[in-house]
């Protein structure tokens, strides 16, 4: 074959068009390849096209890991997404955008257990729940509702997980053999297992002091001495904040300033508890107080348990954001999706990484075949030490920090 000559059935090289992005505009780029023929047996050969997220597809990968960040980042729809392009100019069916994006998903899918794995090796666990419309035409009401767990290892990895239904065997499953572990959550009689397999679950004194708040702004004056106790308890990890302490450091200041304080909360539950109709707003936030109480306390034996389990609930928020706006998840793999591109965007937040920049890059290196084997040198942490185009979020600063303590 070493005789070749170009085939093209009008003379001209043939074109494979892409839809790519740049900014906020729409680009058309062409690839140019040859095809060429043997003079001896016509054998047709062409160079091979490179890698793509979706085969063959009209979109580019630049486009569609863009309309991934949109969707999960920014929370915007693919519908939404469409009719933007439209009013550029650029006519892009939503199912052909939507389908783009699940390839994106399926492509990161090993990214996302590799982060699993990351967070089921960490000492210490934040875990919330919540739920999940699935779109499902073989449902009687065609739609229903699924769950979605969040653990976060060591305030460093974040996991979000799907499932059915929000049954505790699949957190179990998660969680592996290593159940006896330090877990901080809110009230909730899923993760009791934990307890009973010898772990701990350190309480949430966000949650108890939620139902004052709610008391309060129906009218209970009584309500607000609790708020006032609660709020001195959180200004005692706020200094700890500001002044940079270490683990070690917060639990010295604790068990020097808490304890006397936690006294005079349990002493003013205990005055009240009898008197206060347990039906009433306040009577209901009484009783979560001392039902949690025994979790409530546990803050004072480690330096790196938080207050509260707010990191948990923030990363929550993303998926309830865009809950608002796409309404549902097409069947349980859509729901899945969803939960692979969080895990990702949440993992990079919490590592102070961009996340636009860390997906850009990482596709491009799974694209080009990047062995399973090393897909720890992927992961957020160390991909932002070695690739340049990845770059660190601002870190926030003391007073920053001691605001979000604040209560």
């Amino acid at each position: 074959m070493s005789d070749l000559r170009a085939r093209d059935e009008d003379g001209r090289l043939p074109k494979v068009r892409e839809a790519g992005a740049e900014a906020s505009r729409g680009v058309h780029r062409g690839a140019a390849r040859r095809a060429l023929a043997c003079s001896h047996d016509d054998t047709i050969v062409s160079a091979p096209t490179p890698p793509e997220i979706v085969e063959r597809g009209a979109l580019g990968t630049v486009f569609i890991t863009e309309a991934g960040c949109d969707k999960f980042l920014e929370h915007l729809p693919i519908e939404r997404q469409a009719r933007r392009w439209l009013r550029s100019r650029v006519h892009i069916s939503p199912r052909t955008l939507g389908r783009a994006v699940c390839g994106l998903a399926d492509l990161c899918e090993p990214i996302a257990r590799a982060i699993h794995g990351e967070t089921r090796r960490c000492e210490l666990l934040s875990a919330d729940a919540t739920g999940l419309p699935i779109l499902d035409p073989e449902h009687p009401e065609h739609i229903r509702t699924g769950a979605v767990w969040v653990c976060i290892g060591d305030a460093r990895w974040v996991s979000f997980m799907y499932v059915p239904d929000g049954g505790a065997e699949h957190i179990k499953t998660f969680l592996g053999d290593e159940r006896g572990r330090i877990v901080r959550c809110d009230g909730t009689s899923t993760l009791n297992f934990i307890e009973r397999n010898g772990g701990k679950r350190p309480g949430c004194w966000a949650h108890a002091r939620r139902r004052f708040v709610f008391a309060a702004r129906g009218g209970d004056t009584l309500a607000l001495d609790a708020l006032r106790l609660i709020a001195r308890l959180f200004a005692i990890d706020a200094e700890s904040a500001k002044a940079s302490e270490d683990a070690a450091g917060r639990k010295l200041r604790r068990c020097t300033h808490a304890p006397a304080l936690l006294d005079e909360i349990r002493a003013w539950l205990d005055n009240h508890r009898g008197l206060i109709p347990p039906k009433t707003p306040l009577g209901k936030a009484l009783g979560y107080l001392h039902r949690q109480w025994p979790r409530l306390l546990l803050f004072l034996e480690d330096g790196r348990i938080e207050l509260t389990n707010n990191h948990a609930e923030r990363e929550l928020r993303r998926l309830v954001l865009g809950r608002k706006n796409w309404l549902f998840a097409s069947k349980d793999i859509g729901g899945q999706r969803a939960a692979t591109m969080l895990t990702i965007f949440g993992s990079c937040i919490a590592q102070g990484v961009r996340p636009r920049e860390y997906l850009h890059e990482l596709v491009k290196r799974l694209l080009a075949g990047w062995p399973q084997a090393k897909l720890r040198e992927l992961l957020p942490d160390r991909l932002v030490l070695t690739a340049p185009t990845v770059s660190a979020l601002p870190a926030p600063t003391n007073d920053q920090l001691a605001a979000s303590l604040a209560g």
